[in-house]
């Protein structure tokens, strides 16, 4: 497909893959040819993926491998499985794959995840707070807190808090990371 496409000619990009699949000579072609700048993403929402040990055994083979090479991004679900995870630990088990960089994202309850039972507001922020205690000094870069210190840097949100109240987490968020 893509040799017959010019519009990837002389180009890099990011892709987003689940990495839940064996590698072929054929799939790393295609990432030596176009993710080589930006590097990959995957996902990762701990049991809801991984039913069984071997999948999460090829996925973590596979990441491992890929990071020798590419910038590895994880994309993280907040469920109620990652909040009973130790957020030092979970670093450390991402950091032992070779990721680069994590994001987390709220899970949504539609598809597969429609019946999940999902943390409280009050769940994810203790877990996201005791998370920002252990990402200082990491060699992994946490792109939620570096996009939330940017906007209250650069868009200087605390001055405008009044109009559009922070939330819990945000302010400690603020205060953390840039006291007033």
């Amino acid at each position: 497909f893509y040799e017959k496409n010019n519009a990837f000619n002389a180009r890099s990009y990011s892709l987003q893959t689940n990495l839940a699949y064996s590698l072929t000579n054929e799939h790393l072609d295609f990432f030596d040819k176009f993710c080589s700048i930006y590097g990959l993403g995957t996902s990762f929402d701990g049991s809801l993926r991984f039913k069984e040990t071997e999948d999460q055994a090829l996925w973590e083979h596979n990441v491992k491998m890929l990071s020798k090479k590419y910038n590895i991004t994880v994309l993280v679900t907040i469920n109620n499985w990652l909040i009973k995870q130790d957020p030092k630990e979970f670093l450390d088990y991402l950091e032992n794959l070779g990721v680069s960089y994590f994001n987390l994202q709220q899970i949504t309850p539609n598809g597969n995840a429609i019946d999940l039972s999902l943390p409280s507001i009050e769940e994810r922020d203790e877990w996201l707070f005791k998370l920002l205690d252990v990402s200082k000094d990491r060699k992994i870069q946490n792109m939620l807190f570096d996009s939330l210190l940017k906007s209250f840097v650069i868009n200087k949100v605390f001055l405008i808090s009044a109009v559009y109240p922070l939330t819990q987490t945000q302010l400690k968020l603020l205060i953390i990371v840039k006291p007033l």
